[in-house]
């Protein structure tokens, strides 16, 4: 449909003209994103007219077009532009440029908490957040074989909630100073990857995403008064860590974090219960026990270099006339991708007793590099020392010592029997106060039934 109209519009995104080919064909596309006062659009072109059209559009300039046609979007999938209709350029649309200007509307922002409850028919998202947390840069091999620099940062907004977003290319380069300032960044058009219940982490689309470091609007300031503001939170709660006495009342001036452990008896009886139910009996639980045994054995593995995967990789080689087998690469099959390099991870077993028995746990990574006080790269150096005093020391010097561990428990199936499989989350010393606040809550729950 073409109609009598003209718009006065600011480019925001230019797509690049690209060759694409399918099963009807092959040519050129050409796509630019397009903002005024009332929304956003995007206006496309093909083969010949995107040829023609390709080199006119700059990002930040502003045009008058006219006589497009006017189609029901079809590239809804691929942005998070939420307009009905897209514009196409024909060989007779008028285009001319016009005085800068500053649109005043303002696309909608997607808080990180609302993630998990969009449809999983949206792909593309408009957000905004600050930079808490960021892996070093690597070099990632995508599917097609392609390989570019590719960096993770930790995001995180007024909600609270923190996401993992996938930068590339220069846009992890130029990245560096934004990662070191904790500085603001809008991103607009990024995908959603998604990776079970509830679970996702976001990614810069080479084609489509746009990423402004340091905003300015009213949105971004807040975000940055309220970050200031957690940031001295959290300093004044290090502060007042150790409890202060009041010279008159003898008192302490403040109340201890209510700490509510379990035994392995009590969760494996309600685990029962609800796998009698059909449940999964995953269960959290806080366990105050003592690691008694350590297996030596495969203790570390090659891992994900990702840091919100570290799954274990698989090295690919590929046999040669000569009978050599140069190595391709790491494949993780969680991420279902191909890396030139891993990364070690722990994966430790240890034997943990508690007042109401024992049971085998595995212990991954950062919970295991606590517990043991090395890295695996460490350990690995420390195993192959002839030796192997400085080894056997690291694996035994926390045996027979209390710790509050953080335990995930799920149920896996062997055969027609269910096993009850135990994973450390976390370990702390304890925390005597906060442990007797935690038995008088249950004494008093107790009393109350």
């Amino acid at each position: 449909m073409v109609m009598d109209w003209q718009i006065y519009v600011r480019v925001t995104k230019v797509h690049g003209l690209r060759r694409y080919s399918n099963a009807r064909g092959s040519g050129f596309i050409f796509k630019v994103n397009l903002m005024d006062n009332s929304g956003e659009i995007v206006l496309m072109g093909f083969d010949e007219v995107a040829q023609q059209f390709a080199s006119i559009f700059l990002e930040d300039a502003c045009y008058k077009i006219s006589d497009c046609r006017i189609n029901i979007q079809r590239c809804g999938l691929y942005t998070a532009i939420d307009h009905k209709h897209e514009l196409v350029l024909e060989f007779f649309t008028q285009i001319s440029p016009i005085a800068a200007f500053q649109p005043k509307f303002t696309p909608r922002l997607t808080l990180i908490k609302e993630i998990p409850n969009l449809s999983n028919d949206i792909l593309f998202i408009n957000t905004i957040g600050i930079i808490s947390d960021a892996e070093d840069p690597f070099i990632y091999s995508a599917k097609s074989g392609r390989q570019t620099l590719r960096r993770n940062i930790k995001l995180v907004d007024r909600s609270g909630y923190p996401v993992w977003l996938a930068v590339y290319g220069n846009q992890a380069s130029e990245i560096s100073d934004a990662v070191l300032n904790e500085q603001v960044i809008l991103i607009k058009d990024v995908k959603i990857v998604r990776f079970g219940e509830n679970k996702f982490n976001l990614h810069m689309w080479f084609q489509t995403s746009i990423m402004l470091i340091e905003p300015s609007g009213k949105k971004a300031e807040d975000l940055r008064v309220w970050w200031k503001a957690e940031r001295n939170n959290e300093r004044q709660r290090l502060m007042i860590g150790h409890d202060s006495i009041d010279p008159e009342t003898h008192q302490t001036n403040s109340t201890p974090a209510t700490l509510v452990t379990e035994s392995f008896v009590q969760v494996e009886e309600r685990i029962s219960s609800c796998i009698a139910k059909g449940s999964k009996g995953e269960e959290y639980f806080n366990l105050i026990a003592v690691a008694t045994i350590i297996k030596r054995e495969n203790v570390i593995y090659a891992g994900c270099p990702v840091l919100l995967c570290r799954k274990k990789v698989t090295e690919i080689t590929q046999p040669t006339s000569s009978g050599n087998q140069p190595r391709l690469g790491y494949f993780c099959r969680n991420c279902n991708e191909t890396y030139n390099h891993f990364k070690y991870g722990f994966a430790v077993k240890l034997f943990l007793k508690d007042y109401s028995g024992g049971r085998w746990v595995t212990i991954f990574n950062d919970a295991a590099e606590e517990f043991l006080g090395q890295s695996p790269d460490e350990l690995i150096k420390l195993r192959e020392d002839l030796s192997g005093f400085d080894f056997e020391h690291v694996m035994n010097k926390n045996l027979f010592k209390r710790y509050v561990f953080r335990l995930k428990s799920y149920v896996s199936n062997f055969f027609e029997d269910h096993r009850i499989e135990y994973n450390v989350i976390s370990l702390t010393k304890p925390e005597p106060r906060s442990i007797s606040y935690g038995l008088i809550k249950e004494i008093l729950t107790l009393e109350s039934t």
